[in-house]
């Protein structure tokens, strides 16, 4: 079928009945045999992902391959992008490595259930995620001083990060009482002396149920 490539046109052959297999073995391109009106599932079976997509659109592929099969066929998510493919189609098949690569926004990949998890693997910043990302969930991967580069104290006690996960990070109490309560702090396990050195006065503890007792060898009886 080479040689007769040469001087028949490729409606001339297919009106000869020559099949898919032998216009593939003849060189004939799949943008050839688009031309005569023939579909992808006319050509699946000889011809590549990779030689489809040059004559063929996504959604044409689509119809007769998977998501995965245009991926594992050389379909990039930049090429799926430019098919105003969504990033949630793509979750799962490409990377978040590829579909950042491909220039998905932070706010696509959000919408795709991307975690921030993920995103910080991908070196990923807070600064890159604080639009849309809520503080719950970038608390999840980011340390409390990886936050404080972006939010202040206030913001994240309002975003809800506790008096206890403060601690934890090695915030001072002194750092916290103008944003958490001393109930908060109380709660969080800010010891009685640790609430001392930040300026409590044992009046305010009293009043937070602390007794005498509690605040003896802390606090002198003159406070």
């Amino acid at each position: 079928s080479a040689e007769l490539i040469v001087v028949y046109t490729v409606a001339e052959l297919l009106a000869a009945n020559y099949n898919i297999a032998q216009m593939k073995e003849g060189n004939v391109t799949a943008a050839e045999l688009k031309a005569e009106s023939k579909l992808v599932s006319h050509l699946k079976n000889d011809y590549t992902i990779a030689e489809l997509k040059v004559a063929y659109e996504i959604d044409e592929l689509l119809v007769d391959f998977t998501f995965a099969q245009l991926r594992t066929g050389g379909v990039t998510a930049t090429e799926m992008k430019a098919a105003e493919k969504l990033a949630s189609e793509l979750v799962g098949i490409y990377t978040v490595a590829e579909l950042l690569a491909a220039l998905y926004s932070i706010s696509e990949l959000k919408a795709a259930c991307v975690s921030s998890t993920q995103l910080k693997a991908e070196q990923k910043t807070v600064a890159d995620l604080k639009v849309d990302y809520s503080i719950v969930e970038l608390k999840v991967p980011y340390t409390i001083d990886e936050l404080l580069v972006d939010f202040t104290l206030s913001e994240l006690r309002t975003g809800g990060v506790s008096a206890a996960e403060m601690k934890a990070a090695g915030k001072f109490a002194s750092e916290l009482l103008a944003v958490y309560s001393l109930a908060e702090l109380l709660a969080g396990l800010y010891s009685i002396a640790e609430l001392q050195a930040a300026s409590v006065t044992s009046t305010q503890l009293k009043a937070e149920g602390k007794t005498v007792a509690e605040l003896l060898g802390i606090y002198s009886v003159a406070e």
